[in-house]
């Protein structure tokens, strides 16, 4: 409650009297974690400079999810070295199946989707990184590449979605293998994405962005221009600097929750 005087100061003797306003409640509201990651592995991330190089210098880190089978195989794939850079500047190395099959529509035996998601796990942590999440191909999985994941001691799995996660975060609650995203890429993906996460920003939930490639020329199919990413980067900057939200790996995210998991959402860029 307040409490105001309100006095009679052109009498003398006058009595003072109250008149209280209230009650005035206080609700917390959870900074919102944004976590930024790119599927595929592919080395736009690493040579455009306004991936890799920027986001450095605006001390925003990310996430890596990598075909295991293609790793380091030249071309348009990210090397170990590349990878070990980015783990360096706080980037998290996380698995995205050896192949990238789709695990409803590839019609995969039982066996070929233990591979798919075992096999790249046990890849990824063969090169020191503790792994500890898995991006689901295209945003698809099913209960049985799940209960594989849960007995790589996965902590969480992630898809594609728009709509906010409004249970909270925990393995029997199902969020466990799909955790939503929204995209930063495509055209006026990073526009989508800027509202998407000023959305969760007003809810006070997480928000998860992802991209694949950034490119110099027009944002595409799983591609993003490299003005528009930057200037995804500092519109994040700007409202990180304001207090609002914090960008971290999804280790730091997964780290920082404790008692009841709070609301999630992960968006693509």
């Amino acid at each position: 409650y307040v409490r105001f005087s309100l006095e009679n100061t052109g009498a003398t003797g006058a009595e003072s009297r109250y008149a209280y306003l209230g009650p005035i409640r206080i609700r917390h509201r959870t900074r919102t974690k944004v976590c930024i990651s790119f599927d595929d592995g592919l080395r736009t991330i690493y040579d455009n400079a306004n991936a890799f190089t920027l986001m450095q210098s605006l001390e925003i880190p990310a996430n890596v999810g990598l075909i295991s089978d293609v790793v380091d195989t030249g071309g348009t794939r990210l090397s170990w070295a590349e990878i070990a850079e980015m783990e360096a500047a706080g980037w998290d190395i996380v698995a995205h199946s050896k192949s990238h099959a789709n695990f409803r529509l590839d019609g995969l035996t039982e066996a070929q989707i233990e591979e798919e998601v075992s096999g790249s796990i046990d890849a990824v942590r063969a090169h020191g990184y503790p792994c500890d999440f898995f991006i689901w191909p295209g945003g698809a999985y099913t209960e049985t590449a799940k209960t594989y994941a849960l007995a790589k001691n996965i902590k969480a799995c992630f898809d594609i979605g728009t709509d906010f996660v409004k249970t909270p975060y925990g393995v029997t609650s199902g969020i466990f293998g799909a955790l939503n995203r929204v995209p930063a890429e495509n055209t006026g993906g990073t526009t989508t994405a800027l509202t998407y996460l000023d959305n969760a920003i007003k809810h006070g939930y997480s928000c998860f962005l992802y991209a694949h490639s950034i490119i110099a020329g027009a944002s595409g199919a799983n591609t993003t221009n490299e003005t528009e990413w930057a200037t995804l980067m500092q519109a994040l900057k700007v409202r990180r600097d304001q207090g609002l939200i914090d960008i971290v790996n999804f280790s730091d995210w997964y780290d920082g929750l404790a008692g009841t998991r709070p609301n999630v959402s992960r968006v693509a860029a």
